[in-house]
C-alpha cells in the first residue's frame, strides 16, 4: 500500500511539473484573432500566423502594389492586433481609341490625367470637369474633335466641300525618310504631305499658320500625331511652307 501512493505520489509531482509547458506550448499553437480593415471594412480571422505579410498571405488576402497596409510586413502581430489596408482607386481611361486600366491615390481627373501624362487638346471633350472627384470604378473618356464636313458652292457651280479645325502643329522627318507610311507610301520629305489621325488617305488639307499666316495644301499620306493635344505632323517641306519652327497653332481646312 505504501509502495502505492509513493507511485501516485510520483505521477503526481509529474503533472504538475509538466503542465505549465503543456499550457505554454498549447498556447503558442493556439489561433489568434486579428482584425482586419480592408477599404473600411472591418473582419476578423483567425491565424497562427506571426508577421502582418504571411497573415494576409495565408488568409489569401490580395494585395496591389499600389495598396498601402499598415503596419509594414514584418511587423509581428498579437491577438487582437489589426491590419490596415488601403486600397488604391481603379478606374478606366479612354483616351481616343486607346483604354487604359490604373489604380491611382488621384483626387481629381485633373490629377489622373498629370499622372498619366495626358495633355488635353482645347478641342478635346472629356465627360467629367477636371475638378471632378476620383472615385472607384471611374470611366474618364476623352474624345478626339470631330471634323464636320460644310458644303459651300452654288449650284451653278461645282460644290466643293471644306470643314475646319483649329490646333497645334508639328513636323516629323529624320528617322522617317525610306520608311512606308501608314498610307502604303515611301516617305520622302520632299513633298507637301501629312500625317493625321482620321481623315483619308489622299484628302487635301489647307494648313495656316496663326503666326504669320502663311498657308499651304498638303496631302495625308500618314497616320499620327498621336501626343497629346497635337492635331497634325508636317512634312519638313510643308513645315517650311508655312514657315514653321519646332510646332505652331494652326487651321485646318479639309478639301475635297
Amino acid at each position: 500500500m505504501c509502495k502505492y501512493f509513493k507511485f501516485q505520489f510520483f505521477i503526481f509531482l509529474v503533472v504538475v511539473v509538466s503542465l505549465p509547458f503543456f499550457v505554454l506550448s498549447a498556447k503558442d499553437n493556439s489561433q489568434k484573432e486579428i482584425i482586419i480593415v480592408d477599404s473600411g471594412i472591418e473582419f476578423q480571422i483567425q491565424t497562427q500566423s506571426k508577421n502582418v505579410s504571411q497573415i494576409l498571405k495565408d488568409s489569401k488576402i490580395q494585395i496591389d502594389e499600389k495598396d498601402l497596409v499598415f503596419p509594414s510586413g514584418e511587423t509581428e502581430i498579437n491577438s487582437g492586433g489589426k491590419i490596415i489596408i488601403k486600397r488604391a482607386i481603379p478606374i478606366k481611361i479612354i483616351y481616343y481609341d486607346k483604354t487604359i486600366e490604373i489604380k491611382t491615390w488621384a483626387k481629381t481627373v485633373k490629377d489622373v490625367l498629370n499622372e498619366k501624362n495626358i495633355v488635353l487638346n482645347q478641342f478635346d471633350r472629356i465627360n467629367f470637369k477636371l475638378d471632378s472627384e476620383i472615385i472607384s470604378g471611374m470611366e474618364i473618356i476623352i474624345e478626339k474633335p470631330s471634323l464636320k464636313i460644310i458644303k459651300k458652292g452654288s449650284s451653278s457651280k461645282q460644290e466643293k466641300q471644306t470643314s475646319a479645325l483649329s490646333g497645334l502643329a508639328t513636323w516629323y522627318g529624320p528617322g522617317f525618310y525610306g520608311r512606308k507610311t501608314a498610307c502604303g507610301e515611301i516617305f520622302s520629305g520632299d513633298g507637301l504631305t501629312a500625317a493625321h489621325r482620321t481623315l483619308p488617305c489622299g484628302s487635301s488639307v489647307r494648313v495656316t499658320n496663326l503666326n504669320n499666316g502663311l498657308s499651304t495644301i498638303v496631302r495625308i499620306n500618314d497616320r499620327g500625331p498621336y501626343g497629346g493635344g497635337v492635331i497634325i505632323d508636317l512634312s519638313p517641306k510643308s513645315k517650311e511652307a508655312i514657315g514653321m519652327g519646332s510646332t505652331a497653332p494652326v487651321k485646318l481646312e479639309v478639301i475635297n
